[in-house]
């Protein structure tokens, strides 16, 4: 309740919400305080960044480097949802997934 205080007041006093005195994380440097929130990213801005973490942690979990994983890689780099519709995914029963195949399934299941 105590971190509520400040909006508490500032509300009291009339002050919108633009205008309330910011509530600092006392664990966070100094310098990260003062920065300025980035704007939230939404619509096709967002779809880019899922897109590209995806792809980003695909590559790091791909040790052999050959543009598939097998269901051991995705397991060992934590891919739990992956490993738990890795069948869906692996349609033709190869034993791998491209992250052509992941995409295409998460955009299936987007539809449903």
């Amino acid at each position: 309740m105590r971190s509520m205080l400040p909006l508490a007041l500032a509300l009291a006093q009339g002050l919108s919400l633009a205008q309330a005195p910011t509530l600092a994380d006392p664990w966070l440097p100094p310098a990260a305080r003062q920065a300025p929130l980035a704007p939230a990213t939404c619509g096709q801005a967002l779809r880019a960044q899922v897109q590209a973490k995806l792809a980003t942690q695909f590559q790091q979990a791909d040790v052999r480097r050959r543009g598939a994983l097998t269901l051991a890689e995705a397991r060992a780099a934590g891919f739990g949802w992956l490993v738990q519709h890795f069948a869906r995914i692996d349609g033709s029963g190869r034993g791998e997934v491209s992250l052509a195949e992941v995409q295409a399934y998460l955009l299936r299941q987007q539809s449903l």
